[in-house]
């Protein structure tokens, strides 16, 4: 039983060593990063290349939004100048229908104003 015991108490011991030299830095070390070159890099790359994907998504969703209130304010501009267009192509067909009818009735040239009466 005392050989139990200690070989718990040995166990416990050499875990918690194992924790403080690693916390230490006794088991990575300049020579694992060399033995270990390729991985490291590839390691190192991947993490840049994670980054950098995250970044460019968050520019792309900017860009997204951009072009989002772009395209509200073109369609808004599209139906303004649609019906404007119409007006005129009313405008244009009252005016050849009655100058085929012979009436002698013009459009005005000048916009219509308002008297205004003075008590």
């Amino acid at each position: 039983m005392a050989e139990k015991k200690s070989k718990s108490k040995k166990n416990t011991e050499s875990i918690s060593n194992y924790g403080w030299r690693f916390f230490f830095g006794e088991y990575i070390t300049s020579r694992l990063f060399l033995n270990h070159k390729v991985s490291v890099v590839l390691i190192v790359v991947v993490l840049l290349c994670y980054i950098n994907s995250g970044y460019v998504m968050k520019t792309k969703r900017e860009q997204i939004k951009s072009l989002k209130r772009e395209l509200s304010i073109v369609r808004s501009e599209s139906i303004r100048q649609q019906s404007l267009y119409n007006s005129r192509t009313r405008e244009s067909a009252m005016t050849h229908l009655v100058d085929s009818l012979g009436l002698g009735l013009m459009a005005q040239k000048q916009p219509p104003y308002t008297l205004h009466i003075q008590k």
